[in-house]
Order: C-alpha cells, then structure tokens, then sequence
C-alpha cells in the first residue's frame, strides 16, 4: 500500500505547480473570507497531525511486531498520509469557495443587462478551475486509486472480524476496517459535494442550477434568452471532480 503514495506525492507536486491552483489560492486569500479560511485550514491541520501522524502511527506500531524500519516506514506513510489530506482539504475548499461566491451572485441575480452573459463566462471558468485542479493534475486519479484500495481493505479486514466473532480481544481486523472505510466513504462525498452544489435538484441543496431556475418569471425579457443559455451551459457543462485524464 506504501507504493500508493508514489503516484500520490507526483500528482500532489503537480497541483502545487498548478497555476489555476496559485491563482484560486492568492484570489481566496485576497478575498472578505481569505482570514477565516486561514484559520479554519489551521485548526484542521492541528487536528489532523495529532490523529494521523500521532494516533494512527501509535495504533499501527501497537498492532506490529517492534522494529526500528517498521516504525520509519509507519511514521513516514503518515506523514504523507496527513500531506495528502491537507492538499485535498485546499484544493475542495477553493473548488467550494468559488462555487458559493458564485452561487450567491446567483441567487441575487441584477437587472443590468449583460448579468447572465457574464455569469455564463465565469461558470466555465469555475469548470476549467476544477478540470485543471483535481483531474488534468491526476489528483484525483490517484486519490481514487487510494480510496478504492481502501475499499478491498476494509471488506478484508471486515471478512476476518466476522470470521472471529467471538474473539473480542482481537480488535484489530475491526479498527482497520472501519478506518480503511470511513477515509473511502468521507473521501467520496467530498468529491461529490462539488457536483451537488453546481447541479444538484434537490431544494435542501440549493444548488447554482435550482437557483438560477428560481428566477423563472422573474428575468427581463431582453435577457431571457441570456438566462436560458446560461441553464443550458450548467446543465451541458457539469462541474465536478473526474477520474480519468
């Protein structure tokens, strides 16, 4: 599995030598918000450094055999483990960010004219910011590649804890699957999360789509046509985090 981190750490050099990353970064820094995601990107690193790399490196070495390259190996996979977590973290939440900043121009759409025009040309900016950040990278190849990984693990270690049922010393089949299937399930929503708030129908979700199709009745004539192009391009040019380059 420490093999997986290869392609990990290649594609995770080319999100930072991204230039649609460096410039989303320096917008969302720039912006009213810019402080709080700062902030916000702290304390979840904080967080995440004691669980991966204090926690989970622990626990691992506990259920091993001692050795001094064993507890190289575990220490250094999760320090890479938590690296991979905090680019994934900044490239979702500049996805996101862009997405509500686009979502609330939608929402209170203005009379000028030209409005729908330009938010059209933003939308498939914010599609190529995605293309580029996660997919064109292989950030997001790589990160499903983990993520199906951890899938056949934790179907693994599940088969061998039912196997033993009735040996509840034996904790750890049980601790790895739900971990190897929470990293899967969590890392998955947050890729579909993207999608949702963009295309999504549902009324809870509010998506760009539902709010641009809330002004149904509302728009000026002179700019119907521009509002209808606008839902033909959302819905023809979906945004969201793919697989395959």
């Amino acid at each position: 599995k420490t093999f997986l981190f290869i392609p990990l750490a290649v594609s995770m050099r080319s999100v930072v030598m991204c230039q649609a990353f460096h410039s989303a970064l320096r917008a969302e820094m720039r912006s009213r918000s810019g402080q709080q995601t700062r902030r916000c990107l702290s304390r979840i690193a904080g967080v995440l450094l004691v669980m991966i790399v204090g926690i989970g490196a622990l626990v691992e070495c506990l259920f091993h055999e001692p050795g001094r390259e064993l507890y190289v190996a575990v220490v250094a996979r999760h320090v890479m483990c938590f690296t991979g977590c905090m680019v994934f973290l900044v490239v979702w939440k500049l996805s996101i960010s862009r997405i509500d900043d686009l979502r609330a121009r939608v929402s209170e759409a203005a009379d000028h004219p030209g409005f729908w025009r330009e938010k059209t040309s933003e939308y498939k900016e914010l599609v190529l910011l995605v293309d580029d950040m996660w997919r064109r990278t292989g950030f997001s190849a790589s990160l499903a590649l983990i993520f199906s990984l951890n899938i056949v693990d934790a179907a693994m270690f599940g088969a061998i804890w039912v196997s033993h049922p009735k040996d509840f010393l034996k904790l750890r089949p049980w601790v790895f699957a739900v971990k190897e299937a929470m990293i899967a399930i969590g890392g998955l929503y947050f890729f579909a999360t993207i999608h949702s708030k963009c295309n999504s129908a549902r009324h809870a979700k509010r998506s760009l789509l539902y709010l641009a199709r809330e002004h149904f009745g509302r728009v000026h004539r002179r700019q119907v046509l521009d509002h209808l192009c606008f839902l033909h391009c959302v819905e023809g040019l979906p945004c969201g985090v793919e697989v395959v380059s």
